[in-house]
């Protein structure tokens, strides 16, 4: 690892090669609401979109599994960055002091991308873990669903199957 001026942890070139993190696409948005969710069943994953689903009005949802326990959950919704933050920051929230046990990792995953303005899940297979696989979907598609579903589709060269 090299550091810049600012203290910051850069891999070097062999790291980055031995983690796999070269050619990893992402879907990056700042239009609409998208969660990874880590450690978490798919139970779980469902009972937390159908909650915000219904909370925010995001019209529908699938959910990915991007590895064991973990998933990507993308709302349809297209909505403003102002809209995303909001709803964000009530979902952050929600998971470090109300609704749910504590997920650090998805706190620290949302500030994140509010740092950037954006947010990115992988599309593709990173290092040991596999491409991201379609596990369920409800309501609407048309959106930011369909958005993603092209760029994925796109990047895997596969047709959607569930």
């Amino acid at each position: 690892m090299q550091k810049t001026k600012k203290h910051i942890i850069i891999p070097t070139e062999k790291e980055w090669l031995e983690k796999g993190y070269y050619g990893i696409t992402g879907f990056t948005t700042e239009e609409g609401i998208i969660l990874d969710l880590d450690n978490t069943t798919l139970e779980e994953a469902k009972a937390i979109a159908f909650c915000y689903l219904k909370e925010f009005k995001l019209q529908g949802f699938i959910i990915m599994k991007s590895s064991k326990n973990n998933y990507h959950v993308i709302f349809d919704k297209v909505l403003k960055w102002k809209s995303v933050v909001s709803i964000l920051s009530a979902i952050m929230y929600d998971f470090y002091f109300e609704k749910h046990d504590e997920k650090p990792h998805l706190t620290k995953w949302i500030i994140q991308q509010f740092i950037k303005c954006s947010e990115t899940v992988r599309l593709n297979e990173k290092g040991k873990k596999p491409i991201p696989k379609f596990i369920y979907e409800y309501g609407k598609q048309q959106g930011l669903i369909n958005s993603y579903i092209e760029n994925y589709s796109e990047t895997n060269k596969k047709k959607r199957i569930f």
